[in-house]
């Protein structure tokens, strides 16, 4: 078992996870020193007003809140068996590292698009219960949202987004792989215009000019009033803060009476969704939904 040394676990998963996490990839990410970080968030501005001669200003003033993450504890458990150990052709120790980075990355991306605030998802409320009404745009035909897509409700979600958007940040969409492919791609091909470039070097994963990021997290199959992407800044929308990324132990004690190693990784974060506007006004991440029926 020299391979499972806990430190090269340690930094493979760190690496790998950072890899394959959709959110972590794109929101702002923040060290966080202790168990609770609390940052400035700007709530409203300056107001300039006309003022004739002889008249009087009216003051304003800048405006500022409180965005609190508090790092909750994420964990994988799991067992190998000392055969395992000792006849596996592979290296064992970069699979458990692969596995477990992944788990944690998928519980990222989870909580970060789909979380309820629940005691499972550690109180995370993700953007689909965080989005404002204002930002949705929904499909306008009724019916599988994969057969009544048109670019015109593609069109729509990008209308919904906030100038700032665009100005401060590098917007993105995000769909599922199934999605954007079934029903996005689809809808983009009939819209013609082929090139040889497009047909000899495949789907580019750009929608208006902007990049398609693709999370599995996302929603898949058909459903009414359902979320089934996002456009925006994640990195406006939301922060994440890291209270420690990852840290592995292995024990023969666990299961001695199995003869087999236990490998358990921890990690301790928080997301949270802030910007994503509300029924008045739209935030830095706006969403397409299926109609209701």
């Amino acid at each position: 078992g020299g391979f499972l040394v806990p430190d090269e676990l340690d930094q493979s998963i760190i690496d790998l996870r950072a890899e394959y996490g959709k959110f972590r990839a794109n929101t702002r990410v923040l060290t966080m020193s202790r168990d609770v970080l609390q940052i400035n968030r700007r709530a409203g501005g300056l107001t300039a007003i006309a003022v004739g001669e002889n008249g009087s200003f009216t003051e304003s003033e800048n405006s500022f809140d409180q965005v609190t993450l508090t790092a909750a504890k994420f964990g994988v458990l799991t067992k190998v068996s000392s055969e395992l150990l000792e006849d596996a052709v592979v290296n064992l120790g970069d699979y458990v590292a692969g596995e477990i980075a992944y788990a944690f990355a998928n519980k990222e991306d989870d909580s970060g698009f789909n979380g309820d605030g629940s005691s499972s998802f550690a109180g995370i409320v993700g953007l689909k219960n965080a989005v404002g009404s204002a930002g949705i745009a929904s499909v306008a035909n009724t019916g599988d949202i994969y057969a009544g897509l048109a670019l015109s409700d593609l069109n729509a979600v990008v209308g919904k987004a906030p100038e700032y958007v665009f100005s401060r940040a590098t917007p993105k969409w995000y769909f599922s792989s199934q999605f954007y492919y079934g029903a996005v791609q689809k809808v983009i091909y009939a819209a013609g215009g082929n090139t040889v470039d497009t047909i000899t070097g495949g789907g580019q994963q750009q929608l208006f000019g902007y990049p398609v990021v693709l999370s599995d997290v996302l929603a898949k199959t058909h459903a009414t009033s359902t979320i089934f992407g996002y456009f925006g800044a994640l990195d406006l929308s939301s922060t994440m803060g890291d209270r420690r990324p990852t840290e592995v132990a292995t024990s023969t004690d666990f299961a001695f009476n199995q003869d087999q190693t236990a490998i358990r990784g921890t990690t301790r974060f928080d997301i949270v969704n802030h910007d994503c506007g509300d029924g008045s006004e739209a935030g830095a991440i706006v969403a397409l939904k299926s109609n209701a029926s």
